[in-house]
C-alpha cells in the first residue's frame, strides 16, 4: 500500500468515527452500519408501503422479505417499469404503477441517465432522447386508497421528494 492509500485510509476513517459520535437519529444511522432504512421499521405483514422510484425493485425485494407487506411500486419511466413488472409478476403482493408520484398530475419530459434519471436533468440523455411520462398527484393516489393505512413511504425520484412531500402536507394526508 502506498502513501496516497494509507492517507486515504485514515482519512476515510476519520470521517467514518466522527459520523459515529453524532447525536440523534444521524448517529443512530451511521452506528447502524446504515441500515436504518430497512430494519426496524414500523411496518406490519397486513401494511403497505409505497415504494416512488422503484427502479430495479431491489428497495421492495428487502421490505417484502422483511415484513411480508404488499408494495405499491411507482416507476414512470417505461423499461424500468418493465423490468418490475416481469421481476414480481407472480408475487401478489406487489402492484407496479407504470406512472411517477409527484404534487401535481402531468405529463413531463425524462432524461435517461441510469439510476439518476430524471425531469430535472438538463440536457441531452445516455439515449439521444427524452421520454415522455405520466406523473401522477400523491394527493390522489392516497384518496384511492381511502381508509387503507400506508407504513412507509421511500422517496428516491430524483429531485421531486419534497413537492410530493409538501403535497401530503398540505393535502393532511400524515397526521
Amino acid at each position: 500500500m502506498n502513501f496516497g492509500d494509507r492517507l486515504l485510509q485514515a482519512a476515510q476513517k476519520r470521517r467514518e468515527n466522527k459520523r459515529r459520535k453524532l447525536k440523534g437519529p444521524l448517529g443512530d444511522y451511521y452506528r447502524s452500519g446504515g441500515n436504518i432504512l430497512l430494519y426496524d421499521l414500523p411496518i406490519t405483514s397486513e401494511g403497505i408501503v409505497i415504494d416512488a422510484g422503484g427502479f430495479n425493485g431491489d428497495w421492495t425485494r428487502n421490505i417484502i422479505l422483511m415484513y411480508g407487506c404488499r408494495s405499491e411500486i411507482f416507476e414512470p419511466f417505461p423499461e424500468y417499469a418493465v423490468k418490475l413488472e416481469n421481476f414480481f409478476r407472480r408475487n401478489p403482493h406487489v402492484n407496479v404503477h407504470k406512472v411517477g408520484l409527484g404534487g401535481a398530475g402531468r405529463l413531463t419530459n425524462m432524461a435517461f441517465q441510469d439510476d439518476a434519471t430524471s425531469e430535472f436533468i438538463p440536457g441531452t440523455n445516455m439515449k439521444g432522447q427524452d421520454t415522455q411520462v405520466e406523473i401522477v398527484d400523491v394527493a390522489d393516489y392516497l384518496a384511492k386508497l381511502q381508509d387503507a393505512e400506508i407504513d412507509c413511504i421511500k422517496l428516491n425520484i430524483e429531485g421531486a421528494e419534497y413537492e410530493v412531500l409538501e403535497r401530503i402536507l398540505e393535502d393532511k394526508q400524515i397526521v
